[in-house]
């Protein structure tokens, strides 16, 4: 077989692999047309850096809750943005050791509520908005006991006490 035989055969076959390649893009193209699918769907997304360690991930929960949560560099949870199953939203920052820090969020009932944790998750302290719109600060001491409380009554007037006396 002479050179230009050989070179003709070769041409040949990458044609033939040109064809093939170009018709599945088409017929890939020509499913997704067909389907009209414009979204993605999965129960859970994970989002990775460049070396592929996962930093943020959108899941549904068990209880069907959807979370969004950051992750550190350990693939720990830092900081979660989601749904309760009845639908209130809620953002928690947590510590390294996964405790949380600080949370945000609204009660069943509307009402809303920031709450401040010591290392270990103890609450200590906690600003609220009740039914009525009105705020209150209670701190409370090492055992979980509210110590102190400050809030401003329906009149707009300040009241403060500390708890226990």
């Amino acid at each position: 077989m002479d050179v230009d035989e050989r070179a003709r055969r070769r041409l040949v076959r990458l044609n033939r692999l040109l064809v093939l390649g170009v018709a599945a893009l088409v017929l890939m193209g020509q499913s997704t047309a067909l389907r009209g699918d414009r979204v993605i769907g999965a129960e859970r997304f994970v989002l990775r850096d460049g070396p592929g360690a996962a930093r943020a991930e959108l899941t549904v929960l068990p209880d069907g809750s959807p979370t969004l949560g950051f992750l550190d560099q350990t693939g720990k949870p830092r900081a979660l943005l989601g749904l309760s199953p009845e639908g209130t939203p809620g953002l928690a920052v947590l510590d390294p050791d996964e405790q949380p820090r600080l949370t945000l969020g609204q009660r069943p009932d509307r009402t809303t509520a920031i709450s401040a944790f010591a290392p270990g998750g103890q609450l200590r302290a906690k600003l609220d908005v009740g039914h009525d719109g009105l705020p209150g600060l209670i701190f409370f001491d090492r055992a979980g006991r509210a110590q102190s409380a400050f809030g401003v009554m329906p009149a707009g007037r300040l009241f403060s006490f500390p708890a226990g006396r």
